[in-house]
């Protein structure tokens, strides 16, 4: 073990198992150590680590004068950092991705994508870490024939490596991939889901045999297939009486807690399946049927795996199945979105919404009959006397005086409109007293010599 003045550098001692017996050796790899810090593994500026003591001894003090010259400002950590491995850069960020318990499946997607870069879009170091290679690398993903959505998970991925090497680890100084836009995805969408019909459903779970526990959980919750797996019996409270699930937040995606509903015929099934000595952390789905035992589900069950526009089933269709039972229901979209647990109401009635589930049909039929309405309101003012049925140039009302029972004057219609001349302008001016210099009353007396009509009152 070698000392120096600004730290250590040692060989650490390593603890394993051989036929039952503990047994303690030294590694062959050195490590470092600062006063009042924690080890670290040395390794060589390309990543790989060193067995060599010399070499150690060197790379330690190289480390230790940077360090020093970084305290003062006299390195620019930038300047520093541009000349560090790719592969390095992505190595750390998997780590920080672990410590912060982020979902595997994820970490494995950033992982993969990101190490694309490294080995087909020629981003070897740090310093080639820029908008113009990001965009080669993407554009060569969409010239060979990727989805633009798959693309765009490229992009995602080396975003959230920039936003960690600016934030965190501060070896750059801004994130270029934010320059670089996403991809349209809806003009270009190669994966599309359908849902089952109720009748499909059915066939599906007459056949499926000890799966039909699991096929009714997810059609009647919508829940996603990993959190599915990750449920507990503790999560459920089944014996109250509204029975819920109360998602903890390490079993679900977004990493919230959340609660839904059970659907009495679900509740009554987990009650049944139910094991009678279980603990509360034992999950309630011990098998997760894989995707091929799903579509043989579905092919026993005469239920095709696409239809005649392409949209396939999986086993995540059953979520979209919820949302578009729910939807054809009737049920308000923001309810859907609330039991779907999305945080934008556009991928519920977008993504998981399969309208030819809607009843579009009976929706328009629930329109207002607009030939009836006409047909009766033209009856009505028939009877009325108040049509329109002639055209506008023969409508001329003519009117004649009649001597009523009181020996008032009153008025009677004309049987045949049609011989009467129409009235010029100068005689409607004066009927409608539009003619200047005449008020109210003299109008009303001059109308009622010249029709017989007497004049209105309130």
């Amino acid at each position: 073990m070698a000392r120096r003045a600004l730290g250590t550098v040692f060989r650490p001692t390593v603890t394993s198992v051989v036929n039952g017996r503990r047994r303690k050796r030294r590694s062959k790899f050195y490590w470092g150590r600062f006063p009042k810090e924690k080890s670290f593994q040395l390794r060589l500026p390309s990543g790989e680590r060193i067995s060599d003591g010399e070499a150690a001894d060197a790379r330690f003090k190289q480390l230790a004068e940077l360090r020093q010259r970084r305290a003062v400002g006299l390195i620019d950590r930038e300047i520093e950092s541009a000349g560090l491995s790719m592969r390095k850069v992505i190595a750390d960020f998997i780590r920080h991705l672990r410590r912060k318990r982020r979902v595997a499946q994820y970490i494995r997607q950033v992982c993969m994508n990101s190490r694309w870069f490294v080995d087909e879009g020629h981003i070897d170091a740090l310093a080639d870490f820029n908008e113009k290679n990001i965009d080669e690398g993407l554009g060569r993903l969409a010239d060979n024939g990727l989805s633009p959505r798959t693309v765009n998970g490229y992009r995602d991925a080396l975003s959230a490596l920039g936003n960690w090497a600016m934030k965190v680890a501060k070896i750059i100084s801004r994130n270029p991939v934010t320059e670089i836009e996403r991809r349209a995805q809806s003009a270009d969408v190669r994966k599309q889901r359908r849902a089952l019909t109720p009748a499909e459903a059915t066939r599906l779970l007459a056949i499926c045999g000890p799966r039909k526990l699991f096929y009714i959980f997810q059609l009647y919750t919508g829940m996603r297939v990993g959190e599915t797996r990750l449920l507990e019996w503790r999560d459920l409270d089944l014996d109250g009486e509204r029975p819920a699930i109360g998602l903890r937040a390490a079993a679900t995606k977004a990493r919230r807690s959340d609660g839904l509903p059970i659907h009495h015929e679900l509740a009554k099934a987990l009650r049944a399946a139910k094991p009678p000595f279980v603990t509360p952390t034992d999950r309630v789905f011990k098998r997760i049927p894989k995707l091929d035992t799903f579509k043989r589900d579905l092919e026993r069950g005469g239920i095709p795996l696409s239809d005649d526009q392409g949209r396939t089933l999986d086993r995540h269709a059953l979520r979209t199945t919820f949302v578009s039972w729910l939807g054809a229901a009737g049920v308000d979209v923001r309810v859907a979105q609330r039991l779907a647990r999305h945080t934008d109401i556009r991928l519920t009635t977008a993504t998981y919404q399969d309208f030819r589930l809607l009843d579009t049909h009976g929706a328009v039929g629930k329109l207002p009959n607009l030939s009836e309405k006409a047909e009766s309101q033209g009856a009505v003012m028939q009877a009325t006397g108040m049509d329109d049925a002639l055209p506008k140039e023969d409508q001329t009302l003519v009117v004649r005086p009649v001597v009523l029972d009181n020996g008032k004057r009153g008025v009677k219609a004309s049987e045949d409109v049609r011989s009467v001349p129409r009235l010029d302008t100068s005689e409607r001016a004066r009927f409608h007293g539009e003619k200047r210099g005449f008020s109210r009353r003299k109008r009303a007396c001059e109308t009622l010599g010249a029709t017989g009509f007497e004049p209105a009152t309130s």
